[in-house]
């Protein structure tokens, strides 16, 4: 399949919002352009050995975190704790260079509906040659989400950005993405435990205290 193209708009978000959710298509360059669907996907594998939950509170370095159950942990970070946390972002942050992972839910319709563009810059993501993209600290961007049935499934480096989109090789091949202001996507940043809020779905790594890291998302 050649240059096939991804059109996200605003309306994924607010469809989103009322539980409705919009769906992929893929076009493709030729004498005639038709929709189509796109294939089936792998579920991809997301890092294993993490801890998951909510944030409740957050004072000095510590923050509590609630599990499924409910049980609370005290969690201390580090100068050496790695904290990322998905920040809201436009699509003109986005550079040459950076990542961009596109994932959501299974669909009836198509292969799945969009819930989230996630943009690791080109400094944060780990150096790789195979499966998605990770940050520095070993992050996809979607190990926050506690719905088993959310996971990305396309992703690829920025290779060059024009009037047409973000072009993208990864997974797929080619592939182009079409974003606008009003487009659910999240750019991950680093920093202190500032980043870190009341509320927010935070994965880390469980193999030590204080976490190597931690990733946030929440409605920031």
């Amino acid at each position: 399949m050649r240059d096939p193209r991804l059109w996200l708009g605003g309306g994924a978000v607010l469809l989103a919002l009322v539980g409705i959710l919009t769906a992929v298509y893929l076009s493709r360059r030729g004498p005639s352009q038709s929709a189509a669907r796109l294939t089936p996907l792998p579920r991809l594998q997301l890092t294993q050995g993490l801890l998951r939950g909510d944030v409740n509170t957050v004072g000095g370095n510590s923050f509590t975190l609630l599990n499924g159950a409910g049980d609370a942990r005290s969690v201390t970070v580090g100068p050496n704790t790695r904290i990322e946390a998905l920040v809201r972002a436009q699509p003109g942050s986005i550079a040459v260079g950076d990542y961009l992972i596109v994932g959501g839910v299974p669909n009836l319709v198509y292969s799945f509906a969009v819930k989230l563009v996630v943009d690791i810059p080109a400094a944060e993501a780990q150096a790789t040659t195979s499966g998605p993209p990770k940050s520095k600290a070993g992050f996809t961007g979607w190990e926050t989400y506690t719905n088993p049935h959310q996971a990305p499934e396309i992703y690829g480096r920025v290779d060059s950005i024009d009037a047409g989109g973000y072009h993208l090789s990864g997974n797929l091949g080619p592939i182009t993405v079409k974003l606008d202001d009003g487009s659910s996507l999240r750019r991950l940043t680093t920093g202190g435990i500032d980043l870190i809020h009341g509320g927010d779905h935070v994965a880390m790594t469980d193999s030590g205290s204080p976490p190597a890291g931690v990733l946030a998302f929440g409605e920031h």
